[in-house]
C-alpha cells in the first residue's frame, strides 16, 4: 500500500531524485501511522528505517513544507484518475489521505526532535 503514496510523491520533481525503495520505505511509515498503529510501533519502525538510511520525514525526501493545496493538486494529477487509492485496506478520501500523510510527518518530526534514536521507548 505504500506504493500508492509513492505515486503521490512522484508528482513532485524532488521525489525523482530519491530512489524508489527509500520513497516506499518512508511511505510505509506514514501508512503505519495512517492505519492506526500505536506510537510505539511506528517509532520502532522509524528507528529501524533511520538505522538503514531510509528517510523518516518528508523533508528528508525533499518534500517537506508543502501546503495541503499542493498535495491535493498532486493527488488529482497522480491518483485521481487512476483511483489506485481505492485498493487500500480501509476506505480513504483524498483529504483523509493527505491529512494522514501530513499528520504522520508531523508526528515523526516531533518524535525525532524529542528523543534520541537509541532510546527503546
Amino acid at each position: 500500500y505504500a506504493h500508492i503514496l509513492d505515486e503521490l510523491f512522484l508528482a513532485f520533481d524532488a521525489a525523482h531524485a530519491v530512489p524508489h525503495g527509500l520513497r516506499v520505505g518512508y511511505a510505509a511509515l506514514a501508512m503505519l501511522r495512517m492505519s492506526g498503529y500505536d506510537d510505539a510501533h511506528v517509532l520502532k519502525a522509524a528507528r529501524f528505517c533511520n538505522s538503514v538510511g531510509i528517510p523518516v520525514t518528508l523533508t528528508a525526501l525533499g518534500l517537506g513544507g508543502k501546503p495541503f493545496a499542493e498535495w491535493a493538486n498532486a493527488f488529482d494529477v497522480t491518483l485521481g484518475a487512476s483511483q489506485n487509492h481505492k485498493g487500500l485496506p480501509f476506505p480513504v478520501t483524498k483529504e483523509e489521505m493527505i491529512r494522514g500523510l501530513l499528520e504522520a510527518d508531523r508526528f515523526l518530526n516531533e518524535s525525532i526532535s524529542q528523543m534520541k534514536w537509541g532510546e527503546s521507548k
